[in-house]
């Protein structure tokens, strides 16, 4: 293979390739001998068959599989080594078809971005926040930290439950006389304050003592997820079966409860995580700031079927029906306007990550991909499994991928900006 031609014309990128006979040769001798000694054709034996009868009946077939290879891998070659971006899809100009003892020519023609000026560092603002944890957070937490492992021990001196409270109930739900099954249980307990039962139902259990029963009618709302409940007006029927506070620990229970052995390591062990989470807040806030002034701050031009392309995109994921299907909708002038503006900004600041990643040498390792989606399965949760199932696909891969290396080139920015210093204190959390 070798590229004998790229020229640039406007927007068009043209990039031909050739291939000599000789470099094909072996290929397609090597297939006609593996067909050869398979082959059945009446007249001569299994394996016996002249190479020049093969070449006859299956050379153009070989021929058009080695073409059609030399294509794909000149494409390849294309993007991965030559690390050119194509904006549109390829036209393939090939004069003639892959014949014995001729080489093959072809052309790709696609749009791209023509060179263009990286923004200089020195156009961004920002600020670098390094945090302190001030002694009321801290304080505080401790103390939500002794309520969360408090003990539930049912009433003792009083009688009436109150916020707070975890309240065990039985309950049945009506429609008319008929009892829904859905909505009976024998045994609900409810944190009372929390808000995860209907709140109508709350404020009748607040006051209640145990064994005490509620009744109440509760209409649901006409946009209720559960479509057999939608504007149905139920009978609800309850009795306390149990009331319990929570004794919150003190701080020596706590330590006995946490891995931290002091209360100097605890307070140390708050104060750092709370210090890593706003480090992470500061740096998503500080990474999307940038990325607005590089795609606000830069003007070249660009493609003009791309941007077409992608305001099309725009305009058509705004409704619903399916990817391949035309979409007739009308678009104000307005909504044209702002697909357009929002379809150049974000092609801008591709073409920003692409040649300045190519540029610095950054590149997203399978370390790199390990390691982010470690981060997203640490909050997954149950989904955990679905997430991996989602990113084994190659395209979500790459969407990933690209995602990672757009905080990579903007972390790069940051390093190298001369962004103000300053320090913020954790107070108080409302």
């Amino acid at each position: 293979m070798e590229v004998f031609n790229q020229a640039l014309d406007g927007f068009t990128q043209s990039v031909s390739f050739k291939y000599d006979w000789e470099s094909m040769n072996h290929k397609y001798s090597k297939e006609l001998s593996k067909i050869q000694s398979t082959a059945k054709i009446s007249g001569f034996r299994k394996g016996k068959v002249p190479l020049k009868i093969i070449g006859q009946r299956y050379g153009k077939s070989i021929l058009a599989d080695l073409q059609s290879d030399a294509v794909q891998e000149s494409w390849r070659h294309l993007v991965n080594d030559l690390q050119i971006v194509p904006l549109s899809q390829p036209a393939l100009d090939m004069p003639s078809p892959l014949h014995r003892g001729k080489q093959l020519e072809f052309t790709f023609s696609f749009e791209v971005i023509p060179p263009f000026e990286l923004p200089e560092v020195s156009i961004l603002e920002g600020e670098k926040v390094s945090w302190t944890v001030s002694e009321d957070r801290l304080a505080q937490d401790i103390k939500s930290l002794c309520d969360q492992h408090g003990e539930w021990n049912d009433l003792k001196r009083r009688k009436k439950s109150r916020d707070g409270d975890l309240v065990t109930i039985s309950l049945k739900g009506f429609d008319g006389e008929n009892e829904v099954e859905g909505l009976t249980s024998e045994e609900e307990k409810v944190e009372l304050g929390q808000q995860r039962i209907i709140p109508e139902i709350e404020e009748a259990i607040v006051g209640l003592k145990a064994e005490e029963t509620f009744s109440l009618e509760y209409t649901f709302p006409t946009d209720h997820p559960n479509e057999s409940l939608l504007g149905k007006t139920i009978l609800f029927e309850g009795a306390v079966t149990n009331i319990q506070e929570k004794k919150m620990l003190t701080l020596e229970e706590l330590i006995e409860k946490v891995p931290d052995e002091t209360e100097e390591a605890l307070k140390e062990r708050i104060a750092k995580e709370l210090k890593e989470q706003k480090d992470q807040e500061s740096l998503h806030t500080l990474r999307e700031s940038v990325a607005l002034q590089l795609k606000s701050k830069t003007d070249f031009e660009l493609p003009p079927l791309a941007v077409e392309e992608q305001v099309h995109a725009r305009l058509h994921h705004r409704h619903d029906h399916g990817a391949d299907e035309a979409c007739e909708h009308n678009h104000s002038e307005s909504e044209k306007e702002e697909a357009e503006s929002a379809a150049k900004s974000d092609l801008r600041f591709e073409a920003i990550v692409r040649e300045y990643a190519r540029a610095n040498e950054i590149t997203v390792s399978e370390s790199d991909f390990t390691g982010r989606l470690l981060e997203m399965l640490r909050s997954a949760g149950e989904y955990g499994m679905q997430m991996i199932q989602f990113y084994q696909q190659p395209a979500n891969r790459d969407r990933l991928k690209a995602t990672i290396l757009d905080d990579m080139v903007i972390d790069s920015y940051i390093e190298a900006a001369d962004f103000t210093a300053v320090e913020r204190e954790i107070g108080l959390e409302e």
